[in-house]
């Protein structure tokens, strides 16, 4: 039986509905263009002044040259996470990483970045200690790095310890061949930071030093003994490039961080088996022909967002497996292949945001990149077969060409008119400087593993 106050409650209810509704469905409405817009705005490219040529290590790009005709400056593609570097710094991209970088380098003591100080150099060799006793207490704030390239004197200590107390997450950098050595010392000396970073070479017996830095977001090492254990546990660690380890070794080096993003630049063999204890499979390269090792990790395979396929020219199969890859974003692939193969390919990917083509001296034109709907970027390496096409292309952001067509003056000045929106950069097999010795293996990666894997296909086999 209704009541006068029954009534009078849902008189008072109604008018309130239709504009809480309202302000719902805004709110939902937001949430979802924020979502989209954010999904297809993950990659920015990042103008670096001052420096030697800049690459983008996460992304295997050690040797990629990026400065522009009659400027200086160097053009990097990045995303929130990645590491970049040149010969004299190195650098980890985060949200509040600005656009513009600028690079001062104050020789064998300091690099600055935007006029802040970024980076600070230990030398046996070079006596560094008034300028490090002149340090404020916000210099100190700003330094992201700490590059140890030698043994440490001991009267630097007590200033060490003293930039420890005010900023801990300092970045530690082992920049010399024997850097082993050094970090020994350090950890002997001078353990007063939890760094993000951590580069160097290292060996079995800095584990348990390497176990309580738990800050650690990113290693980049190598691993110069065959101790058959795992890296420790580093809860934080989101990403870990090894650019050496030893063949004993390399299977078990990731057990206790299966979630993380891993790249093992002396390409690695894993089985299926092996493949089974991680959480995720984030960074994949696998060999068309070899797609049978994914049999079961579909629900791993749906989380890599950075694939290299190696095809093998003379056999190419485009295997179902490669539909199980849906959240593609950077998709590399290393071989010849026709126009009509690599439409059937891309077809796979609809989802990917950064194309790079190594190697393909077959694509007659570049019309199958068109059928990517949420391309940013292009990156054409080795061999570019035609411009016409690349003028059609009008939602590229960053398009970066091999040097010596890039020196093509006259195409060049029509590739830009076509593309007024669009970062347009050459590349080449620049090397990045003796200091970078460290890292001489990655040279090998693209020509080792394609023949290697070409000599040997009978043998089921995935680099990691």
């Amino acid at each position: 039986m209704k009541t006068a106050k029954s009534d009078n409650r849902k008189k008072g209810i109604y008018p309130f509905i239709i504009p809480v509704i309202s302000i719902l469905l805004l709110i939902a409405i937001v949430i979802i263009v924020y979502n989209k817009y954010e999904r297809n705005n993950n990659y920015r490219v990042l103008k670096i002044t001052g420096s030697s040529p800049v690459s983008n290590i996460s992304k295997g790009e050690l040797f990629a040259f990026t400065g522009k005709s009659n400027d200086s400056s160097y053009y990097v593609l990045v995303e929130n996470g990645d590491l970049i570097g040149a010969e004299e710094f190195l650098y980890v991209v985060t949200e509040s990483t600005p656009d513009l970088i600028s690079i001062y380098v104050k020789k064998d003591t300091a690099i600055y970045v935007n006029g802040k100080l970024n980076s600070i150099v230990i030398n046996d060799t070079i006596n560094n200690l008034k300028f490090l006793k002149s340090l404020t207490n916000d210099d100190i704030r700003c330094l992201s790095n700490i590059s140890f390239q030698s043994m440490i004197p001991n009267d630097y200590i007590p200033v060490l310890k003293k930039i420890g107390s005010i900023n801990k997450k300092v970045n530690l950098f082992f920049k010399n061949d024997d850097s082993c050595a050094i970090i020994k010392s350090y950890f002997q000396k001078a353990n007063y930071f939890n760094p993000i970073l951590f580069w160097g070479n290292i060996d079995s017996s800095l584990y348990p030093k390497l176990e309580k830095l738990t800050n650690i977001t990113i290693l980049f090492i190598a691993i110069k003994d065959s101790a058959r254990i795992p890296l420790p546990h580093l809860p934080n660690l989101k990403s870990c490039i090894i650019t050496d380890v030893s063949d004993e070794a390399y299977k078990i080096t990731m057990m206790k961080n299966s979630s993380a993003r891993f790249n093992l630049l002396m390409t690695p063999l894993f089985s299926n088996e092996e493949l089974r204890r991680f959480t995720a499979l984030p960074e994949l390269a696998i060999h068309i022909n070899d797609s049978a090792i994914l049999k079961g990790l579909d629900e791993k395979i749906k989380h890599t967002s950075n694939l290299t396929i190696m095809i093998d020219s003379t056999q190419i199969i485009i295997s179902p497996v490669l539909k199980k890859f849906t959240n593609v974003q950077w998709l590399r692939i290393n071989g010849a292949l026709s126009n009509d193969s690599m439409t059937k390919l891309l077809s796979n990917f609809r989802s990917t945001k950064v194309l790079e083509i190594n190697g393909n001296h077959t694509l007659s034109n570049y019309k199958p990149v068109a059928s990517l709907p949420n391309l940013y970027a292009l990156i054409i390496r080795d061999t570019l077969t035609d411009y016409n096409s690349l003028a059609s292309l009008k939602r590229l952001k960053y398009l970066s060409i091999p040097e010596e067509k890039y020196f093509d003056s006259g195409k060049l000045k029509s590739l830009e008119k076509a593309l007024p929106g669009c970062i347009l950069v050459p590349n080449s097999a620049a090397c990045l400087g003796s200091s970078w010795l460290l890292l001489v293996p990655i040279i090998s990666i693209g020509v080792f593993y394609f023949q290697y894997t070409r000599k040997n296909l009978q043998v089921k086999k995935l680099p990691l």
